[in-house]
């Protein structure tokens, strides 16, 4: 395996892990403002 084919899918695997993060703060919020 190439350096550069793992650290792009660490960094695929990072931007997807922060946008499921996002997403889900999001979700939290908006369950707490319609409570």
């Amino acid at each position: 395996m190439d350096p550069i084919v793992i650290a792009s899918y660490l960094n695929a695997g990072l931007s997807l892990l922060a946008n499921g993060a996002a997403l889900a703060n999001q979700v939290l919020y908006l369950a707490l403002n319609l409570l």
